[in-house]
């Protein structure tokens, strides 16, 4: 269902295609997406989209998508640019109709030359947290003489880096502009650092969480506001925000963070929401074998994708392998928030990714080496 729910808003209205462009399956590039979709399939999840335009329309609502492309014809038709330029970060996870709306911001009609310093574009593919992807030239862009490899990493000490990198591994989803990418080598502003350390919570993981926010804080002089608590799902940062403040430990959550920037407390929040984030430190929960990846987040938002629109789809192992390498881009993205220290927690065996990274990680104490391999 999570699947079909981003195909519709990712692709289909990301890149603002018509029936006749979408069912075209030699000339209609899906660009950030393994699992390749026949014709029938297509026609399937062409159905399922006016089926969900259907229900908006009945309900007088529009989806943040449908505004989303709306909105470049209407800065189109501005008779001035209104911004002299525009600065776009985090750009793997932007959309199509996401960069036409920068561009006619700058510069209004698409066959408007774009004065030589009108945008500049960061992204970082092996941190993606979307689907799907453009390549710039379809939003009239042409970055090929104007570009840079950023090769120094100044927020992670070079262990933390190493970990991450090899938690995530190098699969190569697509070799395209703005989609995934392997991890690139890079030099380090701060060599060396400590090891992120596995820690073994057999029993509930909160109290864990609780020990080392309060190690960190008594012990080694962080303060709450530099520690961040990272979860893949809402539920697990709702429960965890729960038991903390029981504990008389404060706490804030990260999408309540915009409104109170100042509050005083740990950083809790989900992986998406710690991105373009940093802290001193981070603790990553929830990472057992039968709790990480995700492959089907629908039961997070109630999701309602007819049964019947699944059973019509050629899903393969390739539908599987993208999702869960889309999880492992966003864990990477998360352990790359922390500067200084990094501290994953389990209360069941580790998921397999966090295994095989296990020459960069310092293994707990409690648990053998052969047991936790076993």
């Amino acid at each position: 269902a999570d699947y079909l729910k981003a195909e519709i808003q990712r692709v289909i209205k990301g890149r603002d295609a018509s029936k006749g462009e979408y069912l075209d399956t030699g000339r209609f590039e899906r660009l950030g997406r393994l699992q390749s979709l026949r014709k029938a399939d297509r026609e399937a999840c062409w159905r399922l989209r006016e089926a969900w335009d259907k229900e908006l329309a009945a309900r007088g609502i529009s989806d943040f998508e449908d505004m989303l492309v709306a909105a470049p014809d209407l800065a189109r038709q501005l008779p001035e640019p209104v911004y002299r330029s525009a600065i776009v970060d985090e750009g793997q996870d932007l959309t199509l109709v996401g960069m036409q709306l920068v561009r006619a911001l700058v510069a209004c009609s698409p066959e408007a030359d774009l004065k030589a310093d009108s945008i500049l574009m960061l992204d970082d593919t092996a941190q993606r947290i979307y689907e799907g992807g453009f390549k710039p030239a379809w939003a009239g862009l042409d970055f090929r003489h104007y570009s840079d490899t950023l090769g120094t990493n100044y927020r992670n000490s070079k262990k933390i880096f190493e970990a991450a990198r090899a938690v995530r591994g190098d699969t190569l989803l697509a070799s395209d502009a703005n989609d995934d990418g392997a991890v690139l080598d890079a030099d380090f502003d701060r060599e060396g650092g400590r090891r992120p350390s596995l820690h073994w919570a057999p029993h509930r993981e909160a109290p864990r969480i609780e020990a080392l926010i309060c190690q960190l804080v008594a012990e080694d002089g962080f303060s709450y506001e530099e520690i961040g608590v990272l979860l893949p799902r809402n539920k697990w940062v709702k429960k965890l925000i729960d038991y903390l403040h029981r504990q008389q430990l404060r706490c804030v959550n990260l999408k309540d963070l915009r409104q109170n920037e100042l509050d005083i407390g740990v950083r809790v929040g989900t992986f998406d929401r710690a991105k373009g984030l940093e802290f001193r430190a981070v603790i990553i929960a929830r990472l057992g074998k039968s709790q990480f990846p995700i492959e089907d987040d629908s039961s997070e938002d109630d999701s309602q994708i007819s049964r019947q629109s699944l059973s019509e789809l050629s899903i393969t192992n390739d539908t599987h392998k993208e999702v869960r390498q889309l999880q492992l881009d966003r864990l990477y993205a998360a352990m790359t928030r922390a500067r200084d220290r990094l501290y994953l927690v389990v209360n069941e065996r580790p998921c397999r990714d966090i295994m095989a990274a296990r020459d960069f990680i310092e293994l707990p104490r409690e648990l053998s080496y052969i047991e936790l391999c076993r």
